[in-house]
């Protein structure tokens, strides 16, 4: 039996979970969630989440562009190297992913009750898996079918160019580019990008600033508080800019779905998503997803599912890990 210590590396929250592996099967044994800025860093992090036991292998599932030995992540409060493991962990094998190509592997480990259908289409179980999440940013990746398996396939397109389409969006797009110079579709489709949103609105006069909104701003996070009043319609500008999110991550999962034809099903997750989903239904969030003009009907085949279970990526990284060990 192996045991596999593995995390789960968001800008926000931390998973932490150490599996054991018989055979094919992972069991979960030990859980824990962080705030990831109450970290010293990951290694130490994980080092005392182990409270001394031993590990066959790490898997680290991380919020950045793992690429050649390196890790960039911009979401992160520390930095992440392959070799800072060593100091703390000797020679067990260090294996990093990034964090959304491990919620993607993850699906493959949740039960149906995990998922809530947007999109029936017409499921091909082997085909190409998409995953799409927002966060503290925006991830994407694909899942490409393999030998029988699967192959996670990272991608850092929540870094492409964000393309407004409506008036109110082009608008939005020049307030952020007078703010950033280029302008992400990740500078709108997640946590800070509500907020941006939320300020748009304000800034530009089109609501006024509630007090009772700042004043629950102060004790608690602001894209939550956004989420909160957009999705009850008390505020005028949290609910003008939870729709102008909806939409436009709605377009973004259709691009996605463009670009990677995903009969096996376009997952939609992200540690905001089990807050506002129903909001994503009723603002918008599938009309800007079919909205594809000449190929909206091929859009309409493909299944669309939210995850709705946040340990998805720590489930990953577990399977990522045990595939580790197959392969040597």
């Amino acid at each position: 039996m192996k045991k596999i210590l593995c995390a789960d590396i968001g800008g926000t929250k931390t998973f932490m979970g150490v599996f054991t592996l018989s055979g094919e099967t992972l069991s979960l044994v030990k859980l824990q969630n962080f705030s990831t800025a109450s970290l010293p860093s990951a290694e130490e992090g994980l080092f005392s989440f182990l409270a001394g036991e031993e590990a066959d292998a790490i898997s680290v599932g991380v919020a950045g562009c793992v690429l050649y030995g390196e890790i960039t992540s911009p979401n992160l409060p520390w930095k992440l190297s392959p070799g800072s493991f060593a100091g703390l962990f000797g020679s067990v094998p260090v294996i990093f992913t990034n964090d959304v190509s491990a919620a993607a592997m993850g699906t493959l480990e949740l039960s149906p009750e995990c998922f809530t259908v947007l999109q029936r289409g017409h499921p091909d179980p082997h085909g190409v898996h998409a995953f799409i999440a927002a966060g503290t940013g925006l991830g994407e990746g694909l899942l490409v079918p393999s030998g029988g398996s699967f192959v996670p396939l990272p991608s850092e397109g929540g870094h492409r160019d964000y393309g407004p389409s409506r008036d109110i969006e082009v608008e939005f797009y020049l307030y952020l580019k007078r703010m950033f110079g280029h302008v992400s579709i990740e500078r709108v489709v997640s946590g800070p990008g509500l907020v941006r949103a939320y300020e748009f609105f304000v800034e530009s006069g089109r609501f006024p600033r509630s007090k009772r909104v700042t004043g629950k701003m102060r004790f608690a996070e602001p894209a939550s508080v956004i989420a909160e009043e957009g999705e009850c319609g008390s505020d005028g500008a949290c609910a003008a800019a939870l729709e102008l999110f909806a939409r436009a991550y709605g377009a973004q999962a259709g691009n996605l779905a463009l670009s990677s034809l995903p009969t096996g099903g376009l997952f939609i997750g992200g540690g905001i998503i089990a807050t506002i989903l129903p909001s994503l239904m009723k603002m918008g969030f599938m009309e800007s997803y079919l909205a594809k003009g000449r190929l909206g009907s091929v859009l309409e085949k493909f299944p669309v599912l939210a995850v709705v279970e946040p340990k998805a990526a720590l489930f990953g990284a577990a399977r990522i890990g045990a595939n580790f060990f197959k392969r040597s």
